[in-house]
């Protein structure tokens, strides 16, 4: 293997772990801030999912145009600066809704960071390479995914004496420091790099012509439209209730420690679901995959509504079992998408994709969250779990008409073609 490869490898798998150990530990730092410190209810764990996903609406298509035409490395130092200054800004931030500002201050650097990987993986790795090295890079993700809250309910039980911002800062610029250690893969030209500057209002006028550009790069292929289509609607059906599992676990019996042990459990489902794809994706295809994960959405949905019924001394075992097994469903879906999507796009335009899906994604957990957390306000907060059961079985048989209809799911030209 070649020194550049060597060096790329090291980068992302450090860079796969200990940013998403960041994320996953500012997902529960800012559930515990926004529920446990300032009493929240059932729209204010709503209104997180809404603070994490706005930039991804405002951005996503603009900074997906930019990765694909200047420097990679110097956009995400830039990136990882803007989420330290998010980090440290909650430092002077006590009140729910500033508290809400920071953390968008801080998903603002990571949506420029989450298209800059996946350009990054592009660029490094052939269609050979690809579901190997993402499932290491998923596996890491989930690993980082079951630490990070863990040791976040660590720190509050037996560490009170330690502000868990400050270990979100320090964690923060490590990962700035690591990325000053990346290896840039893909070479900026000329033109770009004169014209860059000169560009960028024209940029911003010329938005959705960056938008529709990504939508058509994802129609010209059969089969990346249909997967994105079925994974946006998935999205929309999970996050009608996905981000009130905290809030549902509170009200079925569990504690405050609770809530980081949940986190961890999907990530564990997701470590094993990321260890078995590479052997699923042998014995099946992606759109099977797909379909697998749809199926596992619907029935633990399904169970968490079900959990209405169990006593509160058991309930809360009962929601991390289930919550195991959706993310070793997830793991699939996860893993599959970023597959078709990177056999199906061009290189040169992976940013524009991203960006587009991105912006699509970021949307919907702007909206569908808060949908959520109205339905849970007016009635209960099992009612919009069942909701998004009812909505992922429905499009588990829509799925599979399309799979049968258009005959993609075995070796078709479409996807061998990729």
């Amino acid at each position: 293997m070649k020194l550049n490869s060597l060096r790329s490898d090291a980068f992302l798998f450090r860079n796969s772990f200990f940013s998403n150990f960041e994320l996953f530990f500012d997902y529960t730092l800012f559930a515990y801030l926004i529920l446990i410190v300032n009493n929240g209810e059932a729209f204010d764990a709503a209104l997180i999912a809404v603070a994490f996903a706005l930039p991804g609406v405002l951005f996503s298509s603009y900074l997906g145009d930019l990765v694909d035409r200047v420097s990679l490395k110097r956009l995400m130092i830039m990136a990882h600066l803007v989420v330290v200054f998010g980090s440290i800004s909650l430092l002077f931030f006590n009140f729910e809704y500033l508290i809400l500002c920071s953390l968008s201050i801080k998903s603002s650097g990571r949506v420029l960071l989450n298209i800059g990987v996946h350009k990054y993986i592009s660029d490094q790795y052939n269609n050979e390479e690809y579901v190997v090295v993402n499932s290491k890079v998923n596996l890491l993700s989930n690993i980082a995914k079951v630490t990070a809250p863990l040791f976040f309910s660590a720190v509050i039980m037996f560490y009170q004496s330690i502000n868990p911002i400050y270990i979100s800062i320090l964690l923060s610029i490590s990962v700035l420091i690591n990325t000053l250690f990346m290896h840039e893969v893909s070479k900026v030209s000329k033109v770009s790099k004169v014209s860059k500057v000169s560009k960028v209002s024209k940029d911003i006028v010329n938005l959705r012509e960056k938008f529709s550009d990504g939508l058509i790069s994802i129609k010209s292929s059969r089969i990346l439209f249909l997967g994105t289509v079925v994974y946006i609607s998935s999205l929309m059906s999970v996050y009608l209730s996905d981000d009130l599992l905290a809030f549902l676990m509170l009200k079925s019996g569990g504690k405050e420690q609770h809530i980081g042990y949940l986190i961890s459990i999907i990530g564990f489902g997701g470590i094993i679901g990321s260890l078995l794809v590479p052997y699923v994706e042998k014995t099946t295809s992606l759109t099977k995959m797909f379909l697998i994960s749809l199926i596992f959405d619907s029935i633990c949905f399904a169970a968490f509504w079900s959990a209405r019924y169990l006593e509160q001394s058991i309930a809360p075992y009962y929601i991390f079992i289930v919550a195991f097994i959706m993310g070793v469903g997830t793991a699939f879906g996860i893993v599959g998408f970023k597959t078709l999507l990177h056999r199906s796009t061009d290189k040169n335009k992976v940013g524009k994709v991203v960006g587009f899906i991105q912006t699509l994604s970021s949307f919907i957990v702007l909206v569908l969250p808060t949908i959520g957390g109205v339905i849970a306000s007016v009635s209960n907060i099992y009612l919009p779990f069942l909701i998004t059961s009812f909505f992922l079985a429905t499009l588990s048989i829509f799925f599979s008409i399309k799979i049968i209809k258009y005959n993609i799911n075995e070796g078709a030209q479409d996807e061998n073609s990729v």
